[in-house]
């Protein structure tokens, strides 16, 4: 029974130091558990900066180019043709008379060159 018979306040200093370690063990872990979850809050804050900072950016160039296209509106609007269309037909219509007063010229020409000759 001597045998048995173990220093119980050294026995229950080396228990309590044991359950102690093991606690700091645990806290261990979830301090390096936070300090993983710290890393990726960080590493996502930046992506959701840079991100931020593209779409900023993107907003502004959208808006440049909507200010553009509300100008170039307002200038055709403005302009006597609003549609090219119109134009290019009277253009057509105008080359088809200089055509026939040229075909014209070229006749009286003819008629002219005919009449010299004899």
């Amino acid at each position: 029974p001597d045998e048995l018979n173990v220093d119980k306040p050294a026995f229950q200093k080396w228990e309590a130091d044991k359950k102690l370690q093991r606690k700091a063990t645990l806290l261990q872990d979830k301090v390096n558990a936070l300090e993983r979850d710290l890393v990726k809050a960080n590493t996502q804050a930046t992506q959701y900066k840079d991100l931020s900072f593209r779409l900023q950016a993107d907003k502004e160039e959208i808006l440049a180019k909507y200010q553009k296209l509300q100008q170039l509106q307002e200038l055709r609007d403005k302009s006597p043709i609003s549609d090219g269309t119109e134009h290019v037909i009277q253009l057509k219509n105008r080359i088809l008379e200089l055509e026939e007063e040229t075909d014209k010229l070229k006749r009286i020409a003819d008629v002219d060159k005919e009449q010299h000759i004899r």
